[in-house]
């Protein structure tokens, strides 16, 4: 992907920012012409980073535009897909020796209506990234900097579940067979099985990222920095398959109607397919610099994927027909997205601290989310992330500033 850096007119000098005793930036300057990358896992704190620097320089009069490339995914990590280290961590695992510590009703959790059945329950345990909703008609969403699983049956308390290691930063969550959940670790390099009752077994990958259920029965995921789709198997056998896309970097991947899985390759710009026998299709996107990081599969059998980079919509046919569908707000940076119990498709704005909502004709409407309670210097960005279609028929979103939101979706009690 290419972009023209020629456009991102930014200045430092001697820029500090902490957060209590913890100094994210000491003294940092970027001088005219010159580059600076910001690189670090899912989590991690770019995105804070990088709206530091905004805010610094909004106080200034300007506004990077680097700072719209906040939110895709990084390719660094700290995996552990080899050797006799990722053999103990397997057999270990299996022997349940990786086990959460449950905390039911984390103190300062407080539910807040606005209105028209929206409602924002704010997690005191973490920072929520990605959800999902389980078989046992219960939410479960990752807390990606604390190393935490947690569940929530809507007007219930959460029970938050303690990973260890807890350094793992857990963040997509899905559903699997036999009513457990999966979720993935990028900077531990694992991918992990939770039960109900917040049992864990946890396998080796390196940097995983996206995850969902094939129909083999087996367990798909993305692995980010090694550019491979990687599968566990039923009885705990791992593999991959390698896509031939140098540093294309898979992200979300879901289960076609095809007897395949369908995958994003953010910085490949494309579009993948991995069939059950492991064989590897791309399609690249119109779109220059798309950046595709969400996917799913749509009510009209069709892949639907957002791009990121370009703030736009696409579409996939299984035969591989792509149609591209721009945002009213090109900068709204678009992450995940998901077919809602009303028929249309669903997904999260990150920059724009929103829902969009668009059916399978093209139309595109806008949903506001519930407003977080300012925090000691003003108002927070939500900073949502993944969503899921609720046991109650709404609409779930993962708030990285520390909540779930609830917004009814035409279906919802």
């Amino acid at each position: 992907m290419s972009c023209d850096w020629s456009s991102i007119l930014i200045s430092l000098r001697k820029v500090s920012q902490s957060y209590g005793d913890r100094a994210v930036l000491v003294d940092a300057s970027v001088g005219p012409g010159e580059r600076a990358g910001v690189v670090g896992d899912n989590g991690s704190g770019r995105s804070t980073l990088l709206r530091t620097i905004a805010e610094h320089a909004a106080g200034a009069g300007t506004r990077p535009a680097a700072a719209r490339r906040a939110d895709q995914p990084s390719v660094a990590g700290a995996g552990r897909g080899a050797g006799a280290g990722a053999r103990r961590l397997r057999r270990h695992a299996r022997r349940g020796v990786t086990r959460p510590s449950p905390h039911p009703a984390f103190p300062g959790r407080r539910n807040h209506s606005h209105g028209g059945n929206h409602m924002l329950t704010m997690i005191s345990a973490g920072a929520p990234y990605g959800i999902t909703t389980g078989a046992d008609g219960a939410l479960w969403f990752t807390l990606v900097h604390e190393g935490r699983v947690g569940r929530l049956v809507p007007g219930q308390e959460p029970v938050i579940h303690q990973l260890d290691p807890a350094d793992g930063q857990p963040t997509v969550i899905a559903p699997g067979p036999g009513g457990a959940l999966w979720f993935t670790e990028g900077k531990g390099g694992r991918v992990c099985r939770i039960t109900a009752d917040g049992q864990v077994t946890a396998y080796p990958a390196d940097s995983p990222y996206g995850i969902v259920a094939g129909p083999d029965g087996a367990m798909w995921f993305t692995q980010m920095r090694s550019g491979r789709i990687g599968r566990v198997a039923a009885d705990g056998t791992l593999s991959a398959c390698e896509v031939p896309v140098e540093g294309g970097m898979p992200a979300f991947l879901t289960a076609g109607p095809d007897d395949a899985l369908w995958f994003t390759l953010n910085q490949g710009n494309a579009i993948g397919r991995v069939s059950m026998e492991g064989k590897v299709t791309v399609h690249p996107l119109p779109t220059e610099g798309g950046a595709p990081v969400g996917i799913t599969l749509g009510p009209d059998g069709a892949l639907w994927f957002v791009e990121i980079g370009a703030g736009q919509i696409g579409r996939i046919d299984t035969a591989g027909g792509i149609r591209e569908f721009a945002l009213p707000d090109r900068e709204a940076r678009p992450h995940a997205i998901i077919t809602g119990p009303d028929g249309a498709l669903w997904f999260t704005e990150w920059a724009a601290g929103r829902l969009g909502r668009i059916t399978t004709d093209g139309v595109i409407d806008h949903h506001p989310l519930p407003r977080l309670p300012d925090g000691p210097d003003g108002a927070r960005r939500s900073e949502p992330h993944g969503l899921t279609a609720g046991p109650d028929g709404a609409i779930w979103v993962a708030l990285e500033a520390g909540a779930l939101a609830r917004v009814p979706s035409g279906t919802a009690t």
